[in-house]
């Protein structure tokens, strides 16, 4: 097994990497996987996120979903006291632009309780083939997911690029249940309890 050095390492290789041009058409595979996964297809609520750059952009499966009547949400960032919420999405032009370049609903839009999402999808630097991943480093994700139910599938979304065999997990590392790449869908056991 290689060893893919420490988080912070990771995070800087695939910082540098940045988005390739093949990343469209990815997301694109992703996005049909998505919206064929069983429990996306059959779920009433389902939280996503808003792409950033090296991140599968995700946002046609939360306009299909959105017009099937499912209710969308995407996170809602409050960066003072580090924390995220799922914020109920009412379409894609009521996006602002805040802090870091990353869109976020208006303020004001209602917040689903958390215990009423039933599938996650989680965005990441990097996954592994356990059901590990790696975030940018803030934890806000980490945070969320932990507090969510057992009843609440997160999927991890990510490029097959980056998906490694083993990733550094501390015990605080939230794990993903399925990952979903342009090239596979893994599913993980998740330990009881």
């Amino acid at each position: 097994m290689t060893d893919p050095g420490t988080k912070q390492q990771v995070r800087a290789r695939f910082r540098a990497e940045g988005a390739l041009p093949d990343d469209a058409e990815a997301s694109e595979r992703i996005t049909a996987t998505l919206l064929d996964l069983p429990e996306v297809a059959s779920s009433h609520a389902v939280m996503g996120y808003l792409a950033i750059a090296g991140e599968p952009s995700v946002d046609p499966v939360l306009e299909a979903l959105l017009a099937r009547g499912v209710c969308v949400g995407v996170p809602m960032v409050d960066w003072e006291k580090g924390s995220m919420e799922g914020g109920v999405l009412g379409g894609f032009d009521r996006l602002e632009c805040r802090r870091h370049g990353v869109r976020e609903p208006a303020a004001g839009t209602r917040i689903l309780p958390i215990e009423e999402w039933r599938v996650v999808l989680v965005p990441g630097v990097a996954f592994d083939l356990r059901g590990g991943r790696l975030g940018r480093g803030g934890g806000f994700y980490d945070r969320f997911l932990a507090r969510l139910g057992r009843q609440t599938v997160r999927v991890g979304v990510g490029f097959e690029r980056r998906v490694l065999e083993r990733l550094p997990i501390e015990p605080w590392d939230q794990l993903v249940d399925v990952l979903v790449t342009e090239q596979a869908v893994r599913r993980f056991e998740r330990s009881p309890g």
